[in-house]
């Protein structure tokens, strides 16, 4: 353990007649003799239970000058327990020091136990085995017996406005802000309260993360006290307040984050044990009920979920634990929809997303020159929040028009997509990122990076229709308004269909002005003749309006008319209105 000045003062302060006569007489010491508490080795037990020892010096007193000498080092071993009443010890024994851990788990100056992941699935199963010793360690855990057990109480409340925390842990009585339509009040809680926000469940992970959320507050309660009431006396703490970014009452000091992934990963272990998991996880993909490979395992997924009642949020963070780190696809929420499953082989990276939103999208396009010549090029296509080799082999339209990734595609997204990293910040400090492509939260920094180069047998295709591009260009030498009549004329399409594709009034059509089209317009004229990119940074460039701006509502227009072009106008329509453009 390491040292803390605070608790070393309280224990000598509190106990040195007791240190004092259990020495004197367990030693048998026949002379006048000194000590002080060096330091403190507690090693962690359930709840607020503790064992361990206290290095104690132990000073002779010359007779003559009352003056310390030499000293003998002790290992007092010791049983305590740290609660409301602060620190208390019953002394068990005194011998010389060897500072042995003997395989036992310490506890830092914070009360923190220094579990390791290899331990978590052994601490599950001793938490079943001593609250619920009448389940099976292969029964699913309800989260509700395992609180009865603890003598927990679970309520439900609004914790916070934006649906930042997941729950909260009273250990003693507590003043906690709760919400109630849009006004926030406190709220006294009993000792032993589980409070849990539904609308932060609901938000993140659906009514099901509830039963993760209720076994994480247990653990806290089984593992963490002793911390609880170390911080408390210290002045710095309120109690547990789980954040949906992973942070615990939003503080970021790594040992504190660190009861957090303990709490997560014992919970995971408590939920879904890793042998009764992978067993029927491998099993519903041997039945081979899809023709490929990602559609299997979101089946196996998904069935997994149902057998232990859980969200398939909490099945992936746990599948993830077991080494699953290519799984992000198979249920990645972008643009305000899950994008269609994919999996990905052979890329030695964890926390990468070949998705990406149409925001970040523009960002990038703005600030990475690569990703803009890459666009730019025509040689790929937005598809499905997806930046796509544009090759058949890849990409089809569906029956509406707009383009999908092939079977192939999407069981070899690494062939044929760009991929990203999301680092996700706060207060400098890092965090893995496989949650917010989970969750595609907000609450971070962010900034996006996209992997280049692509593996060496990639290749980019030939631009096949660069000989179209250039007749196309050599016929645009007159106005605005002669351009697109050009244009339309040349793909037979009348006044009338051109304004039903690009979603404009037949007058607009009929009397085309640069000056008073809205740049909106002039995109949805463009994409309405599923012009490429290069046709309609042309057409722009006989305008007032410069494509090129880093102003908000062109950059809109610039990333539709290099994403969309494709697509049919109704996208384009939702689009502008997701980017608050009309």
């Amino acid at each position: 353990m390491i040292r803390n000045e605070r608790l070393i003062k309280e224990i000598e302060e509190k106990y040195y007649n007791e240190i004092y006569n259990f020495s004197k007489k367990e030693l048998d010491i026949p002379h006048n003799f000194d000590f002080n508490v060096e330091n403190i080795f507690f090693f962690d037990k359930l709840e607020d239970k503790f064992e361990g020892y206290l290095d104690v010096r132990i000073y002779k007193i010359d007779s003559y000058e009352d003056e310390r000498t030499h000293y003998t080092s002790y290992k007092l071993n010791v049983e305590g327990s740290y609660n409301q009443n602060g620190v208390s010890l019953k002394f068990i024994s005194i011998n010389e020091n060897d500072f042995v851990k003997n395989g036992k788990t310490w506890l830092d100056e914070n009360f923190i136990p220094s579990y390791s992941k290899e331990e978590y699935a052994f601490l599950a199963s001793e938490i079943r085995i001593t609250y619920l010793p009448n389940k099976k360690l292969t029964d699913i855990i309800d989260e509700k017996e395992l609180a009865q057990a603890l003598g927990l109480t679970i309520l439900h409340r609004k914790l916070s406005k934006d649906g930042s925390i997941f729950s909260a842990l009273c250990i003693e009585e507590t003043k906690v802000n709760v919400y109630n339509d849009g006004q926030v009040t406190e709220e006294i809680f009993p000792a032993k309260t589980i409070i849990v926000d539904d609308f932060a469940i609901n938000l993140y992970g659906g009514d099901k993360s509830e039963k993760f959320n209720v076994l994480h507050e247990c653990v806290h309660y089984i593992l963490h006290q002793k911390f609880y009431y170390c911080r408390i006396r210290s002045g710095d703490y309120k109690g547990f307040f789980c954040y949906t970014d992973g942070s615990l009452n939003n503080f970021v000091q790594k040992s504190y984050s660190n009861i957090e992934a303990q709490a997560n990963g014992i919970t995971a272990n408590l939920l879904l044990p890793e042998k009764e998991l992978i067993g029927h996880f491998e099993g519903f993909k041997k039945l081979n009920i899809y023709s490929n490979e990602c559609d299997n395992t979101y089946y196996a997924i998904n069935e997994c979920c149902k057998i232990f009642n859980v969200s398939i949020e909490t099945m992936l963070i746990r599948l993830k634990m077991l080494g699953g780190s290519n799984l992000i696809g198979l249920h990645e929420y972008v643009n305000g929809k899950y994008v269609n499953p994919y999996l990905f082989h052979d890329v030695n990276c964890e926390d990468i997303t070949f998705s990406i939103s149409n925001n970040d999208f523009m960002v990038l396009y703005a600030t990475d020159m690569n990703f803009r010549d890459a666009i730019n090029s025509g040689s790929f296509l937005y598809v499905d929040s997806h930046i796509c080799l544009n090759d058949e082999k890849y990409y089809y339209i569906n029956d509406n028009g707009n383009p999908e990734l092939t079977d192939y595609a999407r069981n070899n997204i690494q062939e044929c997509c760009l991929y990203f990293t999301y680092k996700c910040n706060y207060d400098n400090i890092t965090y893995s990122n496989f949650d917010y492509m989970l969750y595609r939260k907000r609450k971070y920094k962010t900034s996006v990076e996209i992997r280049y180069p692509y593996p060496q047998d990639i290749k980019i295709p030939d631009k096949s229709y660069a000989y179209e591009l250039s007749r196309e260009l050599s016929h645009l030498n007159g106005s605005f308004k002669d351009d697109v009549k050009w244009l339309y004329q040349d793909r037979n399409i009348t006044q009338e269909t051109l304004a039903e594709l690009s979603d404009l009034s037949i007058d607009t059509i009929k009397h085309l002005d640069n000056g008073t089209l809205k740049p909106i317009n002039i995109t949805k004229l463009c994409i309405g003749m599923k012009l490429p990119p290069i046709i309609s940074h042309h057409l722009f460039s006989k305008t007032k309006y410069d494509i090129n701006s880093q102003d908000q509502m062109m950059m809109t227009c610039r990333v539709a008319l290099e994403t969309l072009y494709n697509h049919k106008i109704e996208d384009v329509i939702k689009f502008f209105e997701d980017n608050d453009q009309r």
